[in-house]
Parts: C-alpha cells; sequence; structure tokens
C-alpha cells in the first residue's frame, strides 16, 4: 500500500488530534467575568477556555483556578482551543493525608474540614463570619459554649445578667446587692 502526501498530512493530523484530547498544563491568565482561563501546555498556549464547575444552573458554586495552578484541558476531537478545563491536580501540596478528611482550604488559612470518621466539622475562619437567616434559626446540642463577648440585641445591645447573678442597686430601700431570682422573658432556655 502507497501513502501518498494527503495520507501523509491525514496522519499527522489525527496523531496531533489524538496527543491533544487530554493534555496537562498551568493556568497562566484567567477572566473572572467570562469565567475563562488560558493554558499553558509547555510551548503551546492556548486560547481562552471555560473551566469545569460542578454546578451552574439554579444552584451555582464558584471556584475559580488560579495563576500557576496545575490542570487538565480536555479538548473534544483534539482541538485544544475547544478545550475545556479540569479540575487541578496536587503537586506535593495535598492539604490533608486522610482518607476520612474533607475538607477547603483558602488562602488565608482559614478551613472548613469533615471528619467522616468520627462525625466532627470544624470551622476556622481567619477572619469574621455572617451568618443571615431570612427564616427561623434553630441551633441544637448536648452543650453550647461561647467564648467571647456575646451581643443578644445587635450591635450596641442591653447588658444581659443570669438567674443567680447579683444585680447593684444604688439607692432606695433595696440598696445593695441582690440575686437575680427571675429571668428576662425575651432570653430563654430550656
Amino acid at each position: 500500500m502507497n501513502f501518498d502526501e494527503k495520507d501523509g498530512f491525514n496522519l499527522n493530523d489525527l496523531a496531533r488530534r489524538l496527543a491533544n484530547i487530554i493534555r496537562l498544563g498551568q493556568v497562566f491568565e484567567i477572566d473572572y467575568e467570562a469565567a475563562k482561563a488560558r493554558i499553558k501546555i509547555g510551548d503551546l498556549e492556548t486560547d481562552w477556555l471555560p473551566w469545569m464547575t460542578s454546578n451552574s444552573g439554579a444552584n451555582k458554586d464558584w471556584n475559580p483556578p488560579e495563576i500557576d495552578e496545575q490542570v487538565i484541558v480536555l479538548s473534544p476531537c483534539g482541538e485544544l482551543n475547544q478545550g475545556i478545563i479540569l479540575p487541578s491536580l496536587y503537586r506535593g501540596n495535598a492539604p490533608e493525608n486522610s482518607g476520612n478528611i474533607q475538607s477547603v482550604t483558602f488562602a488565608d488559612g482559614s478551613k472548613i474540614s469533615f471528619d467522616r470518621s468520627s462525625g466532627n466539622l470544624t470551622l476556622d475562619i481567619k477572619g469574621s463570619a455572617s451568618i443571615k437567616v431570612a427564616g427561623n434559626a434553630e441551633i441544637e446540642a448536648a452543650n453550647i459554649s461561647l467564648k467571647g463577648n456575646v451581643d443578644l440585641g445587635g450591635s450596641g445591645g442591653n447588658a444581659v445578667a443570669r438567674v443567680g447573678d447579683k444585680v447593684k442597686i444604688d439607692s432606695g430601700s433595696s440598696a445593695g446587692e441582690w440575686p437575680i431570682i427571675t429571668g428576662s422573658p425575651k432570653v430563654k432556655s430550656a
């Protein structure tokens, strides 16, 4: 069987496409507004490619890649400029070494971690945290410990005392320190 120049071109094109179906590269440029990035694969630089996410319909998540992050490019038909960026690969920087831990570690050191073997969920937040609930909120636990200043009425609320705490009365026939014998109707416990 003889191959002509056209056959040689077709074989070379097929080999190129096959080699480009799955490639490893590094993110070198990101467009957050378009949710696309460019990947450097050796000396080759791709066009703007979308990155994969777990949800993009009514439920959405946002976890863009970072510059220099190693990723996988999956290219339908072997055309790199039609590729999509798959999640990244560890390069000696895995944040955990246990099959029981699922975690997310952020650049500032904040971390969300769940230990499947113990059932413990840990939030370690380096900055502030804000939780807004449109409806009711309920916290149920065997024990609840609050450390630090607690403000039950929003910013600058009134001081709260517990049953059994002593209050000081400065004047009148009841002057002195007296124990609280009943609680507030706004703060309740079982």
